[in-house]
């Protein structure tokens, strides 16, 4: 599933996992895959400050009070599957991926997936700036040109 993925997009899914063990979760959902995209890929952080200084700090914060309250940690060791809702994030992904004719899947295509299956996130990058019409631009921005 993964081959198709870039380094970034791989580490922001490591990432994910690591968010998902620290809060205590047993899978890893679209919340511990939105702080896996923003501590990885520094250009996809850099969209959010758009409404002002501190706003990414701030948005951390109001996604990590998404995470239920756990009795602790989970070790890293332990496997911790993909919710259903983080699946279909990263199928849309790929989706939008193929559409553009992208052949890699990047961070960015992971944050225009996790905003399309609508976790509890998205209200969180929505206060932000970061909306599924601003992905879409800088998407087709980066699109290759046609031949």
């Amino acid at each position: 599933m993964f081959e198709r993925f870039t380094e970034k997009a791989r580490r922001a899914i490591f990432f994910a996992r690591y968010e998902a063990s620290q809060h205590g979760t047993p899978y890893i959902e679209t919340p511990s895959l939105l702080l896996g995209i923003l501590r990885e890929d520094t250009d996809v952080r850099a969209r959010v400050p758009r409404t002002g200084a501190g706003q990414y700090t701030q948005l951390i914060a109001e996604v990590e009070l998404l995470f239920p309250k756990s009795s602790g940690k989970i070790s890293t060791s332990v496997d911790l599957p993909l919710s259903r809702v983080a699946k279909r994030a990263l199928a849309y992904a790929a989706e939008e991926a193929d559409q553009r004719h992208h052949k890699v899947i990047e961070p960015l295509h992971l944050l225009w997936g996790l905003l399309t299956a609508g976790g509890p996130e998205t209200a969180c990058l929505n206060a932000h700036g970061v909306t599924l019409a601003t992905v879409n631009e800088d998407l087709a921005r980066s699109q290759p040109p046609r031949v």
